[in-house]
């Protein structure tokens, strides 16, 4: 009987997020060379091997992607990577913790305005981590 484990979530990333994602793992390691080794770092180092190692690059009609399936605690380490990095690249709109806890969904000050909301998302593209 065959009891290895097979990781159970598959993500699909374009070649877009495949950029972003390992342009996320090497702020982490660059903070790895200033300050020294931190679970963020160890994180970004496990998950890009993963990805390098047994991620599935494929052509597609609507373009190159990666596809790499991840177990449920990976899953949770690149979750934490991408809120610390977020919170590390745009300040917050306001306080959803708040909201939420009001039962209050949607952005604070904002309402559902998209344009407010996509000159916020251009505004922080042009931050630096």
């Amino acid at each position: 009987m065959n009891t290895k484990r097979r990781p159970d979530i598959k993500i699909t990333l374009t070649r877009e997020l495949f950029n972003s994602l390992l342009t996320m793992f090497a702020y982490y390691k660059a903070t790895k060379n200033e300050i020294g080794e931190t679970y963020y770092s160890r994180s970004a180092d496990k998950l890009e091997g993963k990805i390098i190692r047994y991620g599935r690059f494929i052509k597609s009609e609507t373009g190159d992607a990666v596809v790499v399936n991840f177990f449920s605690n990976e899953i949770i380490m690149l979750t934490d990577l991408f809120a610390k990095y977020i919170n590390l690249r745009e300040d917050s709109d306001g306080d959803y913790y708040e909201n939420a806890q009001n039962g209050v969904r949607g952005f604070p000050d904002c309402g559902t305005d998209l344009n407010a909301i996509r000159e916020r998302s251009e505004r922080s593209v042009l931050k630096s981590p």
